[in-house]
This record gives structure tokens, sequence and C-alpha cells, in this order.
């Protein structure tokens, strides 16, 4: 499935880590829930039309199987 993986500003030092802070809390919260409304509104309208364009225009680069088999390649 495609995805998308929404990244702001609003905030200082490495994500996951003991430094990371919010520093501009509406950047860093309002603005993406805001993005992530619209975009769900947009890809919901006319019966999600835009939605089902896009699902059923994806190729998956890996069938369940490849990618199984990937996954246990790279695990060692």
């Amino acid at each position: 499935m495609p995805v998308l993986n929404f990244t702001f500003g609003g905030s200082t030092g490495d994500l996951h880590s003991k430094d990371y802070k919010v520093s501009k809390p509406y950047t860093a919260h309002i603005l993406p829930a805001k993005m992530m409304a619209l975009l769900a509104y947009r890809l919901l309208k006319n019966g999600s039309a835009e939605a089902k364009k896009i699902v059923d225009g994806y190729k998956a680069p890996y069938t369940m199987e490849e990618y199984k088999d990937y996954v246990r390649k790279i695990s060692g």
C-alpha cells in the first residue's frame, strides 16, 4: 500500500532521543493535524474516488512471499 510519512518542524534534537524537544507546539502538533485532516478529506470525498484511484493504480514491488524472503535474507 502506498503511504506517506509527514515530517514537520517545530522540534529540536534527534527524533526518539533524550535530546528531542518540541520547540514550537503549533508547528509540531497543529499544522500536521490540519494537513492530515485535509488529506483525508481529499482522499475520501466523492465516494473515495481519489483513494480508489491511488490504490487501484498501485503495483507492489514484492509479492507477500517475496517480501517475507527479503526480510529473512536481511535479518541474517
